[in-house]
């Protein structure tokens, strides 16, 4: 190791390296560059733009061993860079891994492991989708995570989100607004010291805001504002409970919030075959990943039922939990996940599948497939 390059050319990372994003996919860039930088690989930066990750490759295509963008720019496709007959000095389609927070394939010509995903949900049991799950680790590490004894705590509910419009038909919510109003009322009558918080703004645009409407905060929802990084730790961690509203989904928040002890209320819909026993079945759910995990880690609350939505509340603001984690989000397993990414043998393993395309023998299942120049 030591003269591996990686090129980013995905524009959620260039908005968390150079403008501070800090939205779920600009927490995943950063962990991803943080790992690389500290195994010794080298990190370059190429905002989105695939008329300067060509100029790059041209100039060093030996050390540039992969490249983590998306499939287009402001300049063009990534697909009008690669290497083909018309241009010979191209860069391989098999070093170009597809950018996705969400878990997905369809996006390379390649095959279903070129795309790398921040979550390892699946839909089904039965539905193998064969992309690289890279992922991050949630720093700082267990030892050193505070973790406020349950009993310090207020009774309070933490609300996640970061914008006031997530309560409204914006994003789609999974309960009423007024929920939280009734809810803070009946709460508040069993312990005094209830109250759901949060960390809002409302940061629509002038015209949006003439056009939508007035979007208030409800009533019973004590609003701090908006909140950096360690603030957001600092409140959720003095909470008994997260509290989604349907969206972000899969957002690192919850996953944050295990780590302190905190449990999360995960909002779902159903379709009209589901059963409450087969999560799979679910039509939405706030955060794919952790609908396996069980009470009292993960309240499954089905949408706009708010009796569920109170019964859940209560019984989080009197049961504690242990700090919890998945192992794949050790320090540890991620840096070994970078190091597999960008040592593997890709263009071997392209050249086999090529090869098998050719005779007729298709092994990948995304739907952008095709053939591609070595």
């Amino acid at each position: 190791m030591g003269n591996e390059i990686v090129i980013f050319g995905a524009y959620h990372c260039h908005m968390a390296m150079f403008e501070g994003y800090l939205g779920g996919e600009g927490v995943w860039c950063m962990a991803m560059i943080d790992s690389f930088e500290r195994q010794g690989f080298t990190v370059l930066h190429a905002r989105d733009d695939w008329n300067y990750i060509y100029h790059l490759h041209r100039q060093i295509p030996d050390l540039i061993k992969i490249i983590i963008a998306g499939k287009e720019g402001p300049h063009g496709a990534a697909k009008q860079y690669y290497k083909s007959a018309n241009r010979p000095d191209g860069i391989p389609a098999w070093k170009h891994f597809h950018f996705s927070y969400f878990p997905t394939i369809g996006q390379s010509v390649v095959g279903d492991r070129w795309s790398v995903c921040a979550e390892p949900e699946y839909s089904r049991p039965d539905d193998v989708r064969n992309y690289s799950f890279i992922g991050y680790s949630l720093e700082p590490p267990a030892s050193e995570t505070p973790v406020i004894p349950f009993r310090q705590r207020p009774h309070r509910a933490y609300i996640l989100a970061k914008r006031v419009q997530y309560f409204y038909q914006y994003a789609n919510p999974m309960w009423e607004p007024s929920y939280f109003t009734r809810a803070a009322a009946e709460l508040s009558a069993i312990w005094p010291d209830f109250e759901f918080v949060g960390g809002l703004v409302d940061d629509r645009s002038d015209k949006d805001r003439e056009t939508q409407g007035p979007m208030p905060v409800p009533e019973g929802v004590k609003n701090l504002g908006l909140l950096d990084a360690e603030r957001f730790d600092e409140e959720v961690g003095m909470s008994r409970l997260l509290v989604g509203l349907g969206w972000p989904t899969m957002s690192p928040s919850p996953y944050r919030a295990l780590a302190r002890g905190v449990p999360f209320l995960n909002p779902h819909k159903m379709n009209p075959s589901s059963t409450k026993e087969n999560r799979h079945s679910w039509r939405d759910t706030q955060h794919a990943t952790l609908r396996m995990i069980d009470e009292p880690y993960v309240y499954h609350t089905e949408a706009f039922d708010y009796d569920a939505f109170l019964r859940d509340i209560k019984k989080a603001m009197e049961t504690s939990i242990p700090p919890f984690r998945f192992p794949f989000h050790s320090r540890e397993a991620f840096d070994k996940r970078i190091r597999d990414l960008i040592l593997a043998d890709w263009e071997s393993e392209a050249e086999w599948i090529l090869k098998e395309r050719i005779a007729g023998h298709e092994t990948q299942r995304n739907g952008e497939i095709g053939l591609f120049e070595m």
